[in-house]
């Protein structure tokens, strides 16, 4: 379409006749291919730069709250909330414990349509099988021993808003047919009563459970399943995001200073990045979160060090590799070494492939090579 893509060059230094006008009949024809080819992918290219833009400005108009997280895994959960939030569709979020699920429902009932209604969260493991019919449903008075009066269940109480069901996974199979009848028909009928009651809510359920096996195993009933995997969000643990971990840490770092009113202590040691990198974090942010507060508490100087730290955690620590913590520097000098850690990492993972490191954290290769220059790293 008279556009210009590139060139194609040939050279040949051996005959001064190389070239006649049937390679060239053949170069058009390459050529043209080749157009066509480079023209196409620049659409797809053109579009996957039209979604990222869209995404990131829908993004960018959203609230996340507590959620921090600006390494690849997390940038890729909350880019699943922004496709999800402004739908009505059932989310089921598979995680570890500790991988903040809840503030991920939060997320995504904050940016819906439902934003100005209730958001009830009931632990479905945390209630014993026998009470937690009532719980979703409520009951009547007189419905069962105990029920002295009548109490609306979460289904109500969430009614024009959003339910999360946390550990989805331990709700009784007998459960779950109830559950699952609705979630089809958005009817309810609370224990001891005779009529159905209509409600309108969005689900959004949670498990750290393998759900498949549980369905092959007949302990999860395969229709409810599929009724709330319309869509998954799968939520990395904190050792596949520990690039997030510096910023984790800040954040409540100045959240327990000030609640617990420590304000003395001005730093974090650069040692402490190292020993969080290095642990494996079954607790996941959850435990980082108790971690941090137990340091602030502990602190009675100016500069929290691996002496804060849990012993579980403080023993990968292998003695000052760096000037004595109390000269510890700034947040950037701190998030500069553990920068450098991880580059680190990677380049000897990588066998000190640059386009592989850069690949690996996406990186622009420039930046990169800007960025090691700047860290004092060779390759």
């Amino acid at each position: 379409n008279n556009r210009v893509f590139g060139a194609v060059y040939l050279d040949n230094r051996n005959s001064n006749n190389a070239f006649d006008s049937k390679s060239l009949s053949v170069l058009h024809t390459f050529a043209n291919q080749v157009s066509h080819a480079v023209e196409n992918s620049l659409h797809v290219k053109n579009l996957e730069n039209l979604n990222e833009t869209i995404l990131r400005a829908g993004a960018a108009q959203m609230r996340f709250y507590e959620i921090i997280g600006n390494g690849q895994a997390m940038q890729k959960v909350l880019k699943q909330v922004v496709q999800v939030a402004p739908t009505d569709a059932t989310v089921l979020l598979l995680g570890e414990s500790g991988t903040g699920k809840e503030l991920i429902a939060r997320a995504i009932h904050e940016n819906s349509s439902r934003a100005g209604e209730n958001f009830i969260t009931l632990n479905c493991s945390a209630i014993p099988a026998n009470l937690l019919e009532s719980e979703l449903f409520g009951h009547e008075k007189g419905a069962f021993t105990g029920a002295t009066s009548s109490k609306k269940g979460k289904f109500e109480a969430a009614d024009g808003g959003t339910l999360f069901l946390d550990e989805i996974g331990d709700m009784d199979i007998a459960l779950q047919a109830k559950l699952l009848r609705a979630l089809q028909t958005g009817e309810i009928q609370p224990l001891g009563m005779n009529e159905v009651h209509h409600v309108d809510i969005r689900i959004i359920a949670a498990t750290n459970k393998p759900l498949k096996e549980k369905v092959a195993l007949g302990e999860f009933r395969e229709d409810l399943y599929y009724r709330l995997n319309v869509f998954a969000i799968k939520i990395p643990p904190l050792r596949e995001r520990i690039e997030d971990i510096p910023a984790l840490v800040y954040y409540f770092f100045e959240k327990y200073k000030k609640r617990h009113n420590k304000q003395q202590i001005a730093k974090i040691a650069a040692e402490i990045f190292e020993i969080l990198a290095d642990y494996s974090w079954p607790g996941n942010v959850r435990e980082l979160e108790n971690t941090i507060e137990r340091a602030v508490i502990l602190c009675q100087e100016t500069t929290i060090t691996h002496q804060h730290m849990p012993p579980e955690i403080a023993s990968t620590y292998q003695g000052p590799a760096r000037p004595d913590p109390q000269s510890a520097g700034s947040f950037e000098e701190s998030v500069n070494e553990y920068k450098k850690r991880l580059i680190l990492r990677v380049i000897d993972e990588k066998n000190n492939n640059i386009t592989e490191v850069a690949k690996h954290l996406k990186l622009n290769r420039s930046y990169l090579y800007r960025l090691l220059s700047k860290l004092g790293i060779e390759t």
